[in-house]
Protein backbone atom coordinates (compact mmCIF):
# COMPACT_ATOMS: atom_id res chain seq x y z
CA UNK A 1 0.00 0.00 0.00
CA UNK A 2 1.18 3.34 -1.19
CA UNK A 3 1.09 7.19 0.84
CA UNK A 4 -2.86 7.82 1.39
CA UNK A 5 -4.86 9.53 3.82
CA UNK A 6 -6.64 6.88 5.73
CA UNK A 7 -10.45 6.94 6.50
CA UNK A 8 -13.35 4.92 7.93
CA UNK A 9 -15.51 3.21 4.82
CA UNK A 10 -18.70 5.68 6.72
CA UNK A 11 -16.67 8.70 6.64
CA UNK A 12 -15.58 8.09 2.80
CA UNK A 13 -19.55 7.18 2.39
CA UNK A 14 -20.06 10.97 3.90
CA UNK A 15 -17.85 12.58 1.45
CA UNK A 16 -18.70 10.81 -1.84
CA UNK A 17 -22.60 11.50 -0.77
CA UNK A 18 -21.26 15.69 0.30
CA UNK A 19 -19.32 16.54 -2.31
CA UNK A 20 -21.08 14.62 -5.09
CA UNK A 21 -18.02 12.12 -6.27
CA UNK A 22 -17.38 9.05 -7.46
CA UNK A 23 -15.54 6.36 -5.56
CA UNK A 24 -12.54 6.19 -8.16
CA UNK A 25 -12.26 9.59 -7.57
CA UNK A 26 -12.12 10.00 -4.19
CA UNK A 27 -9.29 6.95 -4.17
CA UNK A 28 -7.06 8.92 -6.76
CA UNK A 29 -7.30 11.98 -4.36
CA UNK A 30 -6.74 10.27 -1.42
CA UNK A 31 -3.80 8.09 -2.60
CA UNK A 32 -2.46 11.18 -4.50
CA UNK A 33 -2.81 9.89 -7.78
CA UNK A 34 -4.17 13.20 -9.16
CA UNK A 35 -3.24 17.26 -7.61
CA UNK A 36 -6.31 18.29 -9.20
CA UNK A 37 -8.17 21.65 -7.19
CA UNK A 38 -10.82 19.25 -6.48
CA UNK A 39 -8.55 16.44 -5.40
CA UNK A 40 -7.15 18.72 -3.01
CA UNK A 41 -10.26 19.76 -1.54
CA UNK A 42 -11.27 16.03 -1.53
CA UNK A 43 -7.81 15.48 0.56
CA UNK A 44 -8.69 18.51 2.96
CA UNK A 45 -12.25 17.20 3.66
CA UNK A 46 -10.87 13.87 4.60
CA UNK A 47 -7.95 15.74 7.05
CA UNK A 48 -10.85 18.17 8.63
CA UNK A 49 -12.82 14.41 9.37
CA UNK A 50 -10.13 13.05 11.23
CA UNK A 51 -8.13 11.24 8.42
CA UNK A 52 -4.40 10.08 8.84
CA UNK A 53 -1.58 9.88 6.44
CA UNK A 54 -0.14 6.20 5.88
CA UNK A 55 3.32 6.88 4.50
CA UNK A 56 3.72 3.71 2.74
CA UNK A 57 7.75 3.43 3.11
CA UNK A 58 9.47 0.68 3.50
CA UNK A 59 10.90 -0.61 6.50
CA UNK A 60 14.86 -0.08 6.95
CA UNK A 61 16.87 -3.48 7.03
CA UNK A 62 16.26 -4.67 10.74
CA UNK A 63 13.54 -3.20 11.69
CA UNK A 64 11.78 -4.53 14.57
CA UNK A 65 8.59 -3.19 15.84
CA UNK A 66 7.51 -2.99 19.29
CA UNK A 67 3.88 -4.34 19.22
CA UNK A 68 1.86 -6.95 21.30
CA UNK A 69 1.18 -9.58 19.07
CA UNK A 70 -1.22 -12.76 20.26
CA UNK A 71 -2.05 -15.30 18.34
CA UNK A 72 -5.22 -17.78 18.05
CA UNK A 73 -3.31 -20.06 15.11
CA UNK A 74 -4.81 -18.40 12.06
CA UNK A 75 -5.15 -14.50 13.22
CA UNK A 76 -1.93 -12.96 14.69
CA UNK A 77 -2.95 -9.73 15.71
CA UNK A 78 -0.57 -6.94 16.94
CA UNK A 79 -0.98 -3.80 18.64
CA UNK A 80 0.31 -0.57 18.58
CA UNK A 81 -0.97 1.19 21.55
CA UNK A 82 -4.79 0.83 22.50
CA UNK A 83 -5.92 2.88 19.21
CA UNK A 84 -4.12 0.86 16.13
CA UNK A 85 -4.91 -2.50 15.44
CA UNK A 86 -2.95 -4.74 12.78
CA UNK A 87 -5.28 -8.67 12.31
CA UNK A 88 -3.18 -10.49 10.42
CA UNK A 89 -5.16 -13.47 8.82
CA UNK A 90 -2.19 -16.73 7.64
CA UNK A 91 -4.52 -18.73 5.94
CA UNK A 92 -5.70 -16.04 3.62
CA UNK A 93 -3.07 -13.89 3.61
CA UNK A 94 -4.86 -10.68 4.55
CA UNK A 95 -3.68 -7.87 6.34
CA UNK A 96 -6.78 -5.76 8.13
CA UNK A 97 -5.70 -2.28 9.77
CA UNK A 98 -8.29 -0.96 12.60
CA UNK A 99 -7.90 2.50 13.96
CA UNK A 100 -10.01 3.87 17.02
CA UNK A 101 -12.21 0.23 16.52
CA UNK A 102 -12.81 1.52 13.13
CA UNK A 103 -12.29 -0.70 9.94
CA UNK A 104 -9.53 1.05 7.66
CA UNK A 105 -8.06 -0.74 5.16
CA UNK A 106 -7.45 -4.30 3.83
CA UNK A 107 -5.05 -5.59 1.97
CA UNK A 108 -4.45 -9.45 -0.03
CA UNK A 109 -1.39 -11.32 -0.70
CA UNK A 110 0.92 -9.55 2.12
CA UNK A 111 4.66 -10.92 2.08
CA UNK A 112 6.49 -10.96 4.97
CA UNK A 113 8.80 -7.90 4.15
CA UNK A 114 5.20 -5.95 3.49
CA UNK A 115 4.21 -6.96 6.77
CA UNK A 116 7.38 -5.07 8.02
CA UNK A 117 6.45 -2.07 5.74
CA UNK A 118 3.19 -2.10 6.73
CA UNK A 119 4.42 -2.14 10.61
CA UNK A 120 7.04 0.58 9.57
CA UNK A 121 4.57 3.05 8.45
CA UNK A 122 2.09 2.20 11.14
CA UNK A 123 4.56 3.06 13.90
CA UNK A 124 4.47 6.52 12.30
CA UNK A 125 0.82 7.21 11.99
CA UNK A 126 0.76 6.00 15.72
CA UNK A 127 2.97 8.35 16.97
CA UNK A 128 1.37 10.77 15.10
CA UNK A 129 -2.27 9.73 17.00
CA UNK A 130 -0.50 9.92 20.41
CA UNK A 131 1.90 13.41 20.00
Amino acid sequence: MEKQILLPTSVKREILTTFGVGRDKLRDALTYKVNTPRAKMLRAAAFQRGGVVYTGETAPAGFTPKVKTSTNGEIVTQLLGERVVLYINKRLNKVRLFINNEDIFAEENVTIQRWGDVLYSLKHLYEKLNA
